[in-house]
């Protein structure tokens, strides 16, 4: 490329559907690649004006020239300016991205996140939602691109989101990333533009159109592009669905139907694997035993997998074992086990890792102190990921668990349960991102600072169920495996 002098290589993405190309002409500023600019900004309300500054933290040399670069592209781009003084500073993380590139993050959690004052602004019921949609005959699903980026701050709130670096002091014209009011804002403003559009409900960037034919459809779906137009919002083409039969919207599919869950937040029970060994089966039975008091005569089916650990029994896996092992992962996809989200019941999100696969527990939790499953996920960790020190395995079960479940998280409350302890300091509410933490880890804590949770450290024994599935991870290819219809 630099022996032929190419300097720029324009990519476009050739969509070869009639109805998306003729949507694209029609509304080329809502498809377009450029990051939109809403029309109506945001303002932050803080509780005190009494300033809060942290004056930058010392920049790592080899880090300099990469967050030099990346400062002046966010001037250039209008997204910051530079100021000479400013009452307010945010130190900044800078994360280090896989291709070598530099993310500006404000550590916003320790100066201006505590005195932020919050609109309370309810997010939608998820039950509400999905009955608006009901009598549609097809779904579209529009993402916007880069969200609440897209929102300019009023000019007398932008010098609270100051910046501190080596370079000196910047502030943001747009919302930057990691403050903890903006959920509930956006959401004020998508309800506000999308207000009156028959069959369409949003929840944050996520919308979901339909309509009881396609005439309708197609009517409320312009309806929509044009009011996004008007409000100056773009979208994410490659991540849109036009007039699908069904649509994976919240974590439920959605079809004419009505509506199922989706099985991805349950097929880490469904698809286990059968245990190989008495470790891998301890763990099954502390999964089981967590939630054994939904389970009726357990001791009595669990009678033959109980006998595989008694000593100088050996390992004999038999019929018996077989039918009990089947029969035990049915009750705990059952709805006596499993319980249907609830807007403003407690969440607890339970995670772990072991030397192999990561698992995660979204629960609710009840006011007589037990907890109920909303959904289990785990998955495998690859060759790399297998090499990473158990503070990466632990820190990478808490980035899947929490993004694997972001539709019920994000904008909420909850409480987020690890095994190990030096976490709960690093992505805790009392402290900043460490300055001497890996680039991996000050990646991770910076997109987790989005999410309100509080963390709390629990021994491995009172993890169970995420423990269970951290060492029961989804089936290796010829491996056994009786997967079970939800």
């Amino acid at each position: 490329m630099r022996a032929l002098k190419i300097t720029q290589i324009n990519l476009n993405e050739i969509v070869d559907d009639e109805l998306v190309n003729k949507l694209c002409n029609e509304f080329p500023e809502v498809f377009s690649d450029k990051l939109g600019t809403c029309k109506q900004p945001i303002r932050l309300q803080l509780s005190d004006k009494e300033p809060v500054y942290v004056r930058a933290r010392p920049m790592p040399l080899a880090l300099r020239a990469r967050v030099e670069r990346e400062l002046e592209r966010l001037e250039a781009d209008g997204s910051i300016y530079r100021v000479d003084y400013s009452d307010y500073g945010t130190p900044i993380v800078p994360v280090v991205k896989q291709n070598g590139d530099i993310r500006i993050c404000g550590d916003y959690k320790i100066t201006i996140n505590p005195k932020l004052k919050r609109d309370y602004y309810p997010l939608p019921r998820i039950e509400e939602l999905f009955a608006n949609l009901s009598g549609g005959d097809k779904f579209t699903k529009i993402d916007l691109k880069h969200a609440y980026e897209q929102c300019l701050l009023t000019d007398d709130t932008q010098p609270y989101t100051a910046i501190t670096t080596h370079m000196g002091t910047f502030v943001y014209r747009r919302t930057p990333y990691g403050l903890s009011v903006i959920p509930e804002k956006f959401q004020k403003i998508m309800e506000e533009t999308l207000r009156g559009v028959p069959g369409c409900v949003v929840f944050l960037d996520d919308i979901c159109v339909t309509g009881s034919n396609t005439l309708d459809h197609m009517k409320n779906l312009r309806t929509v592009l044009e009011r996004l137009r008007n409000m100056g919002l773009t979208v994410k083409l490659n991540k849109c669905k036009f007039l699908q039969d069904s649509v994976k919207y919240l974590g439920f599919i959605i079809n004419k139907e009505g509506l199922r869950p989706d099985t991805e937040k349950l097929e880490a029970i469904s698809s286990a694997p059968r245990p190989e060994n008495v470790s891998q089966l301890k763990s099954f039975l502390g999964m089981v035993n967590y939630y054994g008091r939904f389970i009726p005569n357990l001791s009595t089916l669990l009678q033959p997998l109980h006998n595989l650990l008694k000593k100088d029994s050996g390992w004999k896996w038999d019929s018996k074992c077989d039918r009990a092992f089947v029969e035990t992962k049915r009750l705990l996809l059952s709805e006596r086990v499993l319980a249907h989200y609830e807007e403003g019941r407690e969440l607890v999100l339970s995670v772990d890792s072991s030397a192999y696969g990561l698992g995660a527990v979204l629960a609710h939790r009840y006011s007589d102190g037990s907890e109920r499953p909303v959904s289990c996920v785990s998955r495998t960790l690859n060759a790399s990921e297998r090499n990473y020190s158990q503070l990466d395995k632990e820190a990478l079960a808490i980035l899947f668990g929490v993004t694997k479940h972001h539709q019920f998280l994000y904008g909420r409350r909850f409480t987020l349960r690890t095994d190990h302890q030096p976490l709960t300091h690093i992505f805790g509410e009392k402290g900043g991102i460490p300055q001497t933490a890996a680039s991996r880890l000050q990646r991770w804590a910076a997109r987790l600072a989005a999410y309100d949770f509080k963390i709390e450290f629990v021994r491995s024994a009172d993890n169970g169920p995420a423990d269970a599935l951290s060492r029961l991870p989804l089936p290796r290819e010829g491996r056994s495996v009786d997967t079970i219809d939800i």
